[in-house]
Parts: structure tokens; sequence; C-alpha cells
């Protein structure tokens, strides 16, 4: 069987069941990590364009490596759909011109807010990004990944 590009591009996959460093020959991997590739001061990107044909994972590598991003994909599914909440703080709950108030967010959501007297008092979230921005740029992740404009919107 001939080898093929993984979804992100990044690696080769091969079928054989190792493979082996094409600067040292040494054997035994099930991909060409990056440690071992610091010895030779290289990166899977350079292996990739000195050795455009060498392959850098073993299909088993790969298909561990999809199936735990599949479940990653489940278990966030899972804790969005189940309404999981937790308890957040202001992010200058230690200034003592804050608050300290506290609110109940969905699982999925920032650690930390920004309290109204902090707003008031003209203080940035702790991010760097105003709430619209970061409201826009989550909405495009929730329709790149799953089609829908926020968490809530994703069905069963």
């Amino acid at each position: 069987m001939e080898n093929f590009i993984s979804k992100n591009g990044k690696q080769l996959i091969t079928y054989e069941k190792e493979i082996k460093c094409p600067y040292c020959e040494k054997g035994g991997f099930i991909q060409l990590h990056p440690k071992h590739l610091k010895l030779h001061n290289k990166n899977v990107n350079d292996v990739r364009k000195e050795y455009p044909e060498y392959p850098t994972m073993t299909i088993e590598r790969y298909n561990k490596q999809m199936s735990i991003s599949e479940i990653g994909g489940y278990k966030t599914k899972e804790l969005i759909q189940d309404s999981k909440t937790k308890i957040v703080e202001c992010y200058y709950k230690l200034d003592d011109d804050c608050s300290h108030e506290t609110k109940e967010v969905e699982i999925y959501a920032p650690n930390g807010f920004l309290c109204n007297k902090c707003r008031s008092l003209k203080k940035e979230s702790k991010d760097g990004r105003e709430s619209d921005i970061a409201n826009i740029k989550r909405e495009k992740t929730f329709m790149g990944k799953y089609k829908v404009r926020n968490a809530n919107q994703i069905i069963k």
C-alpha cells in the first residue's frame, strides 16, 4: 500500500510497523518525534521538505491520534449538551477596588469574567479582547466545527 498524507497535511503516513530517522537511521519509531529530531536540529517540516517521500508516522499511531481526537470531540459535545456549569470570579478579584463577584457559567466559558465594578473602572478583560471581538471569534469557531452559532445549538 502507498503512503498517504494526514488530514492536517503535516505527516506522511506509512503502513509499515515502524519507521527510521532519515538522519541517523535509528529505528523503532511509530512517529518521528520532535524531541528526537531536535537532536539533529530539525523538525517534521524539515523532514517533509528534505525527504518529501519519507514517512513520518505509522498508520497505527495515526489511527490512535484520530481516535483520541474523536473522543475529545464527543466529550466536548457531552459537556455542552449536559449543560454543566462552573463558578467563575472576576479577573481582578485580588484588587481592592473589585466587587469580588462570582457567577455561574457554562462549562466551556472562560475561567473568569469582568465584573460590573471593574468594567465601570475601564479595566480590560485579561485576554485583552473586548467581549464583542471574543464573541465573534467564538461564533466563527463553532460555525467551523459544528455548523452552529453557539454551543447551545449543538444537536445530540
